[in-house]
């Protein structure tokens, strides 16, 4: 394979990213804190674009970017072709398969040779304010470490 995957790193690599999201789909509702929240400010904004008038008398989407709301955007337009509960599912296995894969080309910028360092991000990425619903903190990891890698690819330019 190109670019330095090796065939047995794919294999660890599906092996962990598959027994990291697996809990999520053996539950209909995931269990967190805000993640409720999350889901009906997303629900909002998916009634709002859809044109509901009822909803849009209360509320409109902000013309300001504001942080905080990568999650529910994501939801909402998810919400567009399935339901809630599996919206939630799919943002986070998304933060779970992205996680890994930004780690692991942070990890491999720092030595390229090869190392399966970056399969530590699994069990660390179901930290504590993970569970308690703080997606969007966490989704923040993903370019967090993209950005940390391509720095130090191109350190010498």
């Amino acid at each position: 394979m190109s670019r330095g995957i090796k065939k047995d790193e794919l294999i660890y690599f599906a092996l962990f990213t598959t027994v990291a999201v697996v809990p999520f789909w053996l539950v209909k509702y995931v269990p967190s804190l805000d993640g409720p929240q999350h889901l009906y400010n997303a629900h909002l904004i998916t009634e709002i674009l859809k044109g509901n008038p009822f909803i849009s008398q209360f509320f409109e989407i902000n013309p300001v970017v504001v942080g905080n709301s990568t999650s529910h955007f994501v939801m909402a337009f998810l919400m567009f072709i399935c339901q809630a509960w599996l919206a939630e599912k799919i943002l986070l296995t998304i933060y779970i398969v992205g996680l890994g894969l930004s780690f692991r080309y942070f990890i491999k910028s720092l030595n390229p040779t090869g190392s399966l360092l970056y399969l530590v991000v699994f069990p660390l990425g179901f930290n504590s304010l993970f569970l308690m619903g703080y997606y969007n903190f966490n989704i923040a990891f993903i370019p967090f470490f993209l950005v940390l890698g391509y720095l130090k690819r191109n350190e010498d330019h």
